[in-house]
């Protein structure tokens, strides 16, 4: 139903019990009105609600706010000038009112308006059906797995449902374009002011800071002339990338495939968090212990999503600093990840051509083997967290003989590596959890429990525990 003129309101299906097997609805890029009923936050199946691009007016949902807030729901809106969010907006009374066309007579906008609820009607029926039959398929397929009673069976299901917001059936049924918005090359040349503000240089390309017309603030990735990326790898790595939904995950919110290859992402106000450890700034607003202890768990839950919330797994193979962004909240969020270099893993072990990574961050022993498993990350991780509680870069000199050293390696021979320009302000029996984990993973001999198993659950327990 995406893009085909229609106009209306959304009908009242709260009453259809097969509603409630809906997982995605795509209703953008249409002429609709009024208000976003609410009773689809009630709809506990559905994953992805697409209703940018109308005549929508009023409030939005609370219920659906929160639900996109948590990653249990992708929900897209922009596009609807007359819509206010419940949450951080007052809506104004003209913002209520309907935005039906006026060039219609008052017959013709009833004729239209019953033929889209009809319409509209047909096509959420239709997603429920569509969604009834996966979710058979998937309960019937979880339940051979499994011995037990009904009980565990169905809190295995849940578990694994509260895990990953998309699961590997809605991989399958939600295309690339229902996801994420293609823009026109003018489009992104306008959103960046002709390319004027360079924020960086990464893997892809340089990034551009872009002011979409939404009024969203983007970082804007072109590809490099160097870049050898052909047009079906780049679709699929789109493919990829709007079906990963995460909270610590920097989200994609567009691309541009005409006369260059443009990643449209989320902005992150507070830079990297390489910039915050050894930045010229640094010691301007040097960062709390709390809050690295923050930083260091939004990073293991996207870490986590990404081994165990999609199927297939992703692994990162580039886990570092200046891949862990920061809003304006310091909630962190992993960057730079996607199938042009870092492929997708299936279950037998994979071996690329060539190592991949950041020295300094790189496990030894995919240095020797190429081989592929989660212990790249894990690794990279366990680097990741030494220089969190150092402050020193993962390759650096020592004073005075200015001797090079690998942050690891000093870390596990050194005593005391707490950092300086912390000051004491530490709580120091979370300070020795935190780094009893970072040996843990750089020590490993191999992956066994996954990472909620030996990560997380430490992790957790030192959160709750640290003011």
């Amino acid at each position: 139903m995406k893009g085909n003129n229609l106009e209306g309101e959304i009908p009242d299906l709260s009453a259809l019990e097969l509603l409630e097997t809906l997982l995605c609805s795509d209703l953008s890029n249409n002429n609709l009105s009024g208000s976003i009923p609410s009773y689809l936050a009630t709809l506990r199946n559905l994953k992805a609600l697409y209703l940018q691009n109308n005549n929508f007016s009023g409030t939005i949902p609370a219920a659906l706010l929160q639900r996109s807030e948590a990653s249990l729901l992708m929900f897209e809106f922009s596009g609807n000038p007359s819509l206010c969010n419940s949450i951080n907006t007052e809506c104004s009374p003209s913002q209520n009112a309907s935005q039906a066309p006026q060039s219609l007579s008052s017959n013709s906008r009833s004729s239209r308006g019953i033929i889209v609820g009809i319409s509209v009607a047909g096509v959420l029926l239709l997603g429920a059906t569509i969604g009834f039959v996966a979710y058979f398929i998937y309960r019937k397929k979880n339940s051979s797995l499994h011995n037990g009673t009904i009980h565990e069976r169905l809190s295995q299901v849940e578990v694994a449902e509260s895990k990953s917001p998309v699961s590997p059936i809605m991989c399958k049924l939600i295309p690339a374009e229902l996801n994420v918005r293609k823009f026109s090359y003018e489009e992104i040349e306008v959103a960046t002011n002709n390319f004027t503000t360079k924020l960086g240089e990464g893997g892809f390309g340089p990034v551009y800071k872009g002011w979409l017309d939404d009024g969203r603030v983007a970082a804007i990735k072109v590809n490099s002339k160097i870049s050898n990326q052909g047009s079906k790898e780049f679709l699929n790595e789109i493919d990829l990338l709007s079906q990963v939904h995460h909270k610590s995950l920097v989200r994609l919110l567009g691309y541009s495939n005409e006369e260059k290859q443009v990643l449209v992402y989320e902005f992150m106000s507070e830079g990297s968090l390489y910039e915050c450890l050894h930045g010229p700034h640094k010691y301007n607003s040097v960062l709390s212990w709390v809050t690295r202890l923050k930083i260091i768990l939004n990073a293991a839950e996207g870490l986590s999503y990404l081994h165990e919330g999609c199927s297939p797994k992703i692994i990162h193979r580039d886990i570092k600093s200046s891949n862990i962004l920061l809003n304006d909240q310091m909630d962190a969020k992993i960057s730079d990840f996607g199938i042009s270099r870092n492929q997708l893993i299936s279950v037998t072990d994979a071996v690329p051509t060539a190592a991949m990574g950041t020295p300094g961050y790189v496990d030894p022993e995919y240095l020797g083997s190429l081989k592929m498993t989660e212990k790249i990350d894990v690794y990279s991780f366990g680097v990741l967290l030494f220089e969190i509680i150092s402050g020193r870069r993962p390759i650096f000199q020592s004073l005075p003989s200015k001797q090079t050293k690998n942050i690891t390696d000093w870390a596990k021979s050194s005593i005391f590596i707490i950092d300086p320009s912390l000051h004491d302000h530490y709580n120091f029996e979370s300070v020795w959890k935190v780094l009893q984990v970072a040996h843990t993973c750089v020590e490993m001999p191999h992956v066994s429990l996954g990472i909620t198993g030996f990560l997380m659950t430490p992790l957790l327990q030192v959160i709750a525990h640290t003011e």
